[in-house]
């Protein structure tokens, strides 16, 4: 009960519509800054097809910074430094890859910490948001998605009560910052799958990705996509979302779209986060740091990769 409640509050719409409703604009940079959920979603790519596919009359491109097990407060990209060298370095990493859309999604670890924790996620996710606003970038939250009863995680409702307290505290600050907000918790809790996404409770695997990727993109873009409303109310007797302007469908989720996807992220990732980094930009630095200079050879073969996707994107299905 308390979390249906919760739900329905989560997804019923503000008293005013939002003063900016969200779309993407030609050349639009989407810059992707979360946890486990965003950095998994880079091998798998489904979420990223759906939004390049919805836009494809677009020239918008995607990076993604996720980080396993990351926080608001950037605590596991700290590396040998700490979570404030993490935090400022990962602000100076948003700054440099120039974004005019910035998606932030935390909330899972932080949820562990309970009631207790929610204001000083709330600070944290304030302070983040700060920290990347010289961008001048719009930035869009997107909350956690729910936990499942699968092993190992045997406490799913437990554990969905205090996420839920952090999707709501999300929320509340893209309502007072007028940010756009995806609400994947509240669509994926209101319209459950009989089957599970997630391989543990907790992390999804191709095909969880690939079936939330419609709870992402449902309705509208300027639904999903919404501004601090928070978008339509859903009706919990529908047993599907709302259809979208353009249907993705399995043939669409195969096609060499994502394969390329993939294989772009692949070489963001060596060039944001090279296997070596501590020989070549820490304190061992003065062994092989001479290489350092290597890493931005990745910048070409990305832009060629985004390159081939444009031209797979003109070609007839």
């Amino acid at each position: 009960m308390i979390l249906a409640t919760l739900a329905a509050a989560l997804l019923a719409p503000a008293a005013d519509p939002p003063k900016n409703p969200f779309e993407f604009a030609d050349g639009d940079r989407v810059v992707f800054l979360g946890g486990t959920l965003i950095e998994r979603e880079q091998k798998y790519g489904y979420w990223e097809l759906a939004l390049t596919l919805l836009n494809k009359d677009k020239r918008v491109s995607f990076r993604n910074l996720g980080w396993s097990g990351d926080t608001v407060w950037c605590e596991s990209r700290g590396s040998f430094d700490g979570p404030k060298k993490g935090y400022e370095n990962t602000v100076a990493l948003v700054k440099e890859l120039k974004p005019t859309v910035i998606v932030i999604c935390y909330g899972h670890v932080e949820s562990f910490d309970g009631e207790a924790g929610v204001k000083k996620f709330t600070e944290g996710l304030e302070k983040l948001i700060d920290g990347v606003s010289g961008t001048k970038a719009r930035v869009v939250l997107m909350s956690p998605t729910p936990f499942e009863d699968v092993k190992p995680t045997t406490d799913a409702k437990v554990r969905n009560e205090s996420l839920g307290r952090y999707v709501t505290a999300m929320k509340g600050v893209a309502e007072k910052r007028d940010l756009g907000f995806v609400n994947l918790f509240g669509r994926l809790t209101v319209f459950p799958d009989s089957t599970p996404r997630t391989v543990n409770g907790v992390h999804f695997d191709a095909a969880g990705y690939a079936r939330t990727a419609r709870a992402l993109t449902a309705g509208d873009l300027d639904r999903a996509w919404t501004g601090a409303a928070g978008g339509p109310a859903a009706d919990p007797r529908n047993d599907e979302l709302p259809r979208q302007k353009q249907d993705i469908t399995p043939e669409l989720m195969r096609d060499s779209v994502r394969e390329k996807i993939v294989a772009k992220n692949e070489l963001f990732f060596h060039r944001w986060r090279p296997q070596n980094q501590t020989y070549l930009f820490g304190f061992r630095k003065h062994e092989q740091g001479n290489n350092a200079k290597e890493v931005a050879e990745f910048d070409p073969l990305v832009e060629k990769a985004e390159k081939q996707i444009a031209e797979l994107l003109k070609k007839p299905k």
